[in-house]
């Protein structure tokens, strides 16, 4: 990618080696460990949230692999016209003072294709992947060096779905105040509260060297310098996009030049950070300009800096054209004596976006991060709203041929979640779209309550169906591609308290809802594959 203000001339001997950097996904991870699962993940628990969250994100946090790094190579000429411009230019600000970034950036470029198929396959298969990776590598986030710890800290003030938070010039700070703790030496980790918000910091690396003129080869290291990249990420529930934020932490800027340019010369030398987009299948844009900053104004300022990557209808996939593509955050250093032929990156998530039709009309568009796996819960406990449903799925998981109607075969029931994307999941159905399957389903559940056609010798017994005040509940559920009607899998049924079963379905309703799960859609390709999955999770 070609940079702004860069001659052709410098490129001949000005050159930035960038090192592999491990991707940088995330998944659930509790601060220092302690907020254990909520008894639901729908209406009917927004006020549990007062004392823990649940990250609906399933696995924990994959902590950074290598440091992003980049290598500067500079001529003797410009290093001493470096030297002499920070001498006679720098002035070390303080925090009141800190000079706000400057911006600038070429236009942004529009990829026309979509990619094929089988690249749309596996685009979706990497994204759940890493994900299902990152089970197996757990990481908490570092407790807070003051008198509260994260293991202790109010979660009053944080809404059950960060959706809820308007998009603005700066994170929500509710959510920024549980992310981003002081210590800089709390370094490479990423918290996804949900389908929607992210945030994470990350240790970047800048290696100065001197070069020869002539041939380009490195002659002496003129010094490096470190600091702690922080990024913070919202979707938009109203369109295509999606804002990431950055700045570099505040007093996280470390030199490491010698004695005399560690004040003298460092702090002078500039950064650019700017988001873009990594167009991975299909088209996408990112507005704003770069932000620039000396090292030294970058350590002492708090300041935002905010991206907008935006993703078209045309060209996308299926009914509800999807668009997949991936944030990044670019870091170099160009000036008159500093220049970079590539930036060094630091990976994000997976957008992807949607302008489904069948959720509420103040939500006609939205994106979601992709990494991201869906599920609802519910509870056991003797106070859960829905606690005989819940009872009712985690039998049908646990003990799977206790439950009718009976079979003379082992059952198979999808949808438990075990916190990674391997196990069979379950697929949305909505009636607008899919109400032949949606009847089907109903037909086979009534059936089975009343034990009479295909199920009059194993269906549900006499003194088991429902009485006064309850209902027959089936499970899979009636709007999901793998309900009673599937010929791929068992169901059941049971006798349940009826408040409780219309608590439940509200809840998933309402799950549907603010996790964007979308519907089936057989004009994706492969559609088991690349259809929204979705888990049930019972305590």
């Amino acid at each position: 990618m070609s940079l702004p203000n860069v001659s052709s001339k410098k490129r001949n001997f000005m050159r930035i080696r960038i090192l592999p950097v491990a991707a940088v996904l995330t998944a659930t991870a509790a601060l220092a460990g302690t907020f254990t699962p909520n008894s639901a993940r729908s209406t009917d628990t927004v006020t549990a949230v007062a004392d823990q969250v649940e990250p609906q994100i399933s696995t924990t946090a994959i902590p950074a692999g290598s440091t992003p790094k980049m290598e500067v190579l500079l001529t003797e000429d410009d290093i001493e016209k470096a030297k002499k411009r920070v001498k006679g230019e720098l002035v070390s600000p303080s925090p009141e003072t800190a000079q706000s970034a400057s911006r600038a950036r070429p236009k942004a470029k529009l990829k026309d294709t979509k990619g094929t198929e089988e690249q749309f396959k596996k685009v979706m298969a990497d994204a759940r992947a890493f994900a299902t990776e990152a089970k197996n590598k757990p990481f908490k986030l570092p407790e807070r060096k003051a008198d509260k710890s994260a293991s202790t800290l109010s979660m009053s003030n944080v809404n059950a779905f960060t959706h809820t938070y308007s998009i603005g010039d700066t994170p929500p700070d509710a959510l920024a105040q549980l992310c981003f703790f002081p210590d800089k030496s709390n370094t490479d980790y990423t918290f996804v509260f949900d389908r929607y918000s992210y945030c994470e910091r990350k240790k970047i690396t800048a290696d100065y060297w001197k070069v020869d003129k002539t041939t380009g080869a490195k002659i002496e290291h003129m010094g490096t310098t470190y600091a702690n990249m922080e990024l913070f990420g919202q979707n938009s529930t109203t369109n295509r996009s999606t804002r990431l934020f950055a700045r570099i932490q505040k007093g996280s800027v470390d030199y490491d030049w010698g004695i005399i340019d560690d004040w003298a010369t460092a702090p002078g030398v500039p950064l650019s950070l700017i988001g873009q987009c990594q167009q991975v299948l299909t088209a996408c844009s990112t507005f704003q300009p770069s932000a620039t900053m000396t090292w030294g104004s970058w350590d002492n300022s708090t300041t935002w800096y905010p991206w907008d990557t935006s993703s078209p209808e045309y060209g996308m996939w299926g009914r509800d054209k999807l668009g997949l593509h991936r944030l990044t955050m670019e870091y170099y250093t160009d000036s008159d004596e500093y220049d970079t032929d590539q930036p060094g990156v630091v990976q994000s998530l997976h957008p992807r976006c949607d302008s489904a039709t069948y959720f509420s009309d103040t939500r006609p568009q939205s994106c979601v991060f992709q990494e991201v796996i869906p599920f609802i819960a519910y509870s056991t406990a003797t106070d859960s709203p829905n606690r005989d449903v819940a009872q009712h799925i985690q039998d049908a998981f646990a003990n799977p041929n206790s439950t009718y109607p009976t079979s003379s075969t082992w059952k198979r029931f999808p949808g438990e979640y075990d916190g990674t994307w391997n196990g069979e999941g379950l697929h949305r159905l909505t009636e607008s779209l899919h109400s032949g399957i949606m009847d089907a389903n109903t037909a086979e559940k009534d059936a089975a309550c009343q034990k009479t056609g295909n199920y009059s010798t194993t269906g549900l017994p006499l003194a088991l169906q429902p009485t006064t005040g309850q209902d027959c509940d089936e499970f899979p559920f009636r709007s999901t591609v793998e309900g009673a009607a599937s010929p791929n899998w068992d169901f059941s049924v049971r006798a349940v308290n009826r408040t409780q079963n219309q608590s439940a379905g509200g809840s998933l309703l309402g799950f549907y809802g603010s996790d964007r799960v979308l519907a089936w859609d057989l004009s994706l390709p492969t559609p088991e594959a690349t259809n929204d999955t979705f888990y049930v999770r019972i305590s």
